[in-house]
Formats: C-alpha cells, structure tokens, sequence
C-alpha cells in the first residue's frame, strides 16, 4: 500500500526519526510500505521465525512476551515505537513473541530500507541506537522481574506460612542432600523430631490463635537454639524436624536437653499482649547409620519421640 501524506508524516515524527531528513533517506517511501487492517491476534514476531523487516507501529498497540505467550505480557508498545529492529540487526531469530492485542496499521522497513538509512544518516543510527538500548535494558529488567518472581515462588512453596520456618517439601529434598555429604565427608549425622506436648488441648483451650501463637514461639526457639548449619523444618502440625551434621548421638543428646529447657523457659503471649501458658516440648533422637535413607533416620527418631511420650514428656529419648 502506497505511503499517504498522514502516515508519511506519522512515520517523521516517530522517535526512530528523531531529528532526521526523511527526504533524505534512499527508498524510504518507494519500498517501505504501510499495512492497514492488521486484525487482532496477529503474531507478528516469533522466536520460530525469522525476522528481515523493522515494523514502526502507526496505529494499536502489541504485547510482547519475552517467554511463551501468556495472560501477561512483559510489556506493551504502541503508536511510534518499533518491533524487529534486534533481530534484523544480528541475524538472529526475534527473542520475543510480538502480538496484535489491537487492529493495527504498521510501516515496514525491509533491511535494505534500514542500511541504507543508517549509512545516510547519524541521527537514524544514533536513534536506532537509542531503540536498542532502551529495548535491552527493558528486557532485563523484565527477565530480572520474571527470574524474582520465580524465587519468590520457590521460596513461598517450600517455606511454612505459620513458623517461617521450611517446610516438609524442602526437608525431603535437603536433608537426603546432607545425608549423602556426610557420608562423603565421613563427618556423623542426627536427627531430632519434636513434638510440642499436650497440644491439642492447649488448642481447645487457647483457640487456634493461641496455638498459632505457640508454634511459632517454638519455631524462634528451635532457630535460635540450633547452630547455623543445622538444617531445621515444620514436619507437620506441631512437629518439628531438625538435621544435625557432625553431631553424633551425645552431641545430638546435648542439642536436644538445650531445645528442651529453652523451650520450657519461652515466655508466650498472645496477639492482644496477655500471657500464655508455657509449653513443652518432647524429642526423639537418633544417629544416622551410613547410606541410611532419610525415611529409616526419622523412623528411628519417630520411635524414640514415643517413647519420650510414653515416659512423660517434656524430655528426650533416643
């Protein structure tokens, strides 16, 4: 379609030809050409195809997916800005999926047109320019956005709402990792679970605020009773997990009498300020056998928690 005075002069004014002589450019208005009525949901570039042309947007607006085409696009462009102008400059396939969400109306630029503006004018180049560096900066700033969101995402499904504290989809895929570096290292493993005593009736008596409130003063406790490389989880309900590398069992012992007293000494109050009954806590421990699989260790430990149940609780059994 041929190029009218009004797109002629939309094309001048876009921010490509800031400052340029469009007379001045070779072919511009004998082979660049304007598309009219181009429908919505249009792919107008794709990382499946090849690219040879620059497209100046003279009407609508397009979303740009730098991943697979989604609800959410990375960004939106629109009236004066430009598509294809990376891929035609490098070769390369578009790093993007460009979609019509509007009809639209584009001037095309070939890659003929393109040289032959940069080498007949600076302030084409320089412009281009310019739309390359804002366009490179807005990706990584989308891909930087997009790879944050993804470590919120993984952060948020293996930590525990309630404690902070991570979860049991963490535990399995940690704790068998330092497991098997234990073994590597010849260096002894142990493992805790803790249950806090008489919880339900403290539910049943304090609400589930109140139980909220003691679950998550033990996870403080455990945090800041354990050494930095222990490797501490919320195993399910009012038990807790909690992974000891270089300690054997006496060590494993003297942790868990710590985790024991700090916890019988937790000052507890609730959301309104008025004081809780304290809790206890009951611990089951046991020594990892070499190559012996998580599910075995807390088996053992499980046992031994009973058993610290059965004999009173508040205190530890291995």
């Amino acid at each position: 379609m041929s190029v009218n005075e009004a797109d002629r002069a939309a094309v001048a004014a876009a921010p490509l030809f800031h400052g340029v002589d469009v007379a001045a450019v070779p072919g511009l208005w004998e082979r660049g050409r304007v598309h009219s009525d181009v429908p919505a949901g249009t792919l107008l570039l794709s990382p499946d195809s090849e690219n040879r042309s620059v497209y100046l947007i003279l009407d609508g607006e397009v979303d740009v997916h730098l991943g697979e085409p989604g609800p959410s696009p990375d960004r939106q462009l629109g009236p004066g800005q430009c598509l294809g102008e990376l891929s035609l400059l490098d070769g390369q396939r578009p790093s993007a999926s460009v979609i019509a969400t509007t009809p639209l109306r584009l001037f095309v630029m070939d890659e003929e047109i393109v040289w032959s503006a940069v080498e007949a004018s600076y302030g084409f180049a320089r412009n281009l320019l310019y739309v390359l560096c804002g366009r490179t900066r807005s990706e990584s700033a989308a891909l930087g956005a997009a790879q944050r969101a993804r470590q919120e995402l993984e952060r948020t499904v293996r930590t525990d709402a309630l404690t902070g504290l991570r979860n049991r989809r963490w535990m399995a895929e940690a704790f068998p990792r330092q497991l098997e570096r234990s073994v590597l290292d010849h260096q002894p493993v142990s493992l805790l679970m803790l249950d806090l005593d008489g919880f339900k009736s403290f539910n049943d008596t304090h609400g589930h605020l109140g139980g909220d409130v003691a679950l998550r003063a033990a996870a403080r406790v455990f945090e800041a009773s354990l050494r930095p490389g222990d490797l501490l989880a919320r195993y399910g309900g009012e038990e807790f997990v909690a992974l000891l590398p270089g300690a054997d069992l006496r060590a494993a012992l003297e942790a868990a009498e710590r985790l024991r007293v700090a916890v019988e000494q937790a000052v507890l109050v609730d959301d309104d300020g008025k004081p809780l009954p304290s809790i206890t806590v009951s611990i089951g421990a046991a020594e990892a056998v070499p190559a012996e699989k998580l599910e075995a260790v807390i088996e053992r430990a499980d046992r031994a928690l009973y058993r610290a149940k059965d004999g009173g609780r508040n205190r530890v059994h291995v």
